[in-house]
């Protein structure tokens, strides 16, 4: 019993590990440029009275919200510049996910800048 209690518990510390790291470095593991036409831009108030952005484009939904471990921080201004049926170059940071993920994870990557 001992044995089990003890594997588990080792699997759990390594899961934490593994999972500090993939957020604390996720800026500099998965940033990337996109070329992507907009389809539609969608602003929800979230929790806390926040404001979650979501740019949709022909063949991927984006998240354009501040994050403090993303160095975002400028979500509003970025999306008053998006306009609808325009091609835009982004600079994106996040994994990309087919189904929702639980934790600090997102399903969608987050816009960090527009590149020009």
């Amino acid at each position: 019993m001992r044995g089990i209690v003890r594997f588990f518990g080792t699997i759990a510390v390594l899961m934490s590990i593994v999972t500090a790291g993939a957020i604390f470095f996720e800026s500099y593991l998965t940033t990337e440029i996109v070329e992507a036409k907009v389809v539609q831009l969608i602003s929800v108030k979230g929790k806390f009275d926040s404001v979650e952005r979501i740019v949709v484009t022909k063949n991927e939904t984006f998240d354009n919200n501040d994050n403090y471990y993303q160095g975002k921080d400028k979500s509003a201004e970025i999306q008053s510049k998006l306009k609808k049926n325009k091609v835009y170059k982004f600079k994106v940071v996040g994994y990309k996910f087919r189904e929702h993920v639980p934790l600090f994870f997102s399903k969608n990557r987050n816009i960090i800048s527009i590149v020009e």
